[in-house]
């Protein structure tokens, strides 16, 4: 019987570690992927010179093409109120842009995107938390009659 118990603590304790190892490469997985998915973004608005409708679209194409999604409600409860950030969300996931002005027609973008956790029992806990998990970035200053391409007021 003695042996029984013993094995019984050694297989929780495997199982113990097998979640942490799990869980550990999930995070890394879904970093990665936000984190491409940011520089991908400014990129995207460099580009265009601005976030245009055309920048919108190509971002837009990107996230469906990467499967990269996040949280509406969480991204704008607390993520995006936070420092004055506009929720851009569509169908394939969302992001948070800030324009801030150098000038009247020169300024930079401000990025947010967020690491989705969708693990059963952590991503309920961490989900009220989103920006713990916001991978931040900013455009270059750019220089164009397109910054004000697109009105961030309004919803998208």
């Amino acid at each position: 019987m003695r042996e029984a118990l013993g094995s019984v603590w050694t297989i929780q304790i495997i199982l113990i570690f097998m979640i942490l190892i799990n869980a550990y490469l999930a995070f890394s997985v879904n970093y990665t992927k936000a984190f491409r998915i940011k520089n991908n973004i400014i990129s995207i608005i460099e580009t265009n010179e601005g976030f245009t409708e055309g920048a919108r679209l190509q971002i837009e194409e990107l996230m469906l093409d990467s499967g990269y999604s996040v949280s509406y409600q969480n991204m704008v409860s607390s993520g995006c109120k936070e420092g004055n950030y506009k929720a851009i969300q569509n169908n394939a996931g969302g992001f948070c842009i800030k324009l801030n002005r150098a000038g009247d027609r020169s300024g930079y973008y401000s990025i947010k995107t967020y690491i989705s956790i969708d693990i059963p029992i952590l991503g309920s806990f961490f989900g009220s938390f989103p920006n713990t998990f916001a991978i931040k970035g900013e455009t270059k200053t750019i220089y164009s009659n397109n910054i004000n391409a697109i009105n961030l007021e309004t919803e998208y």
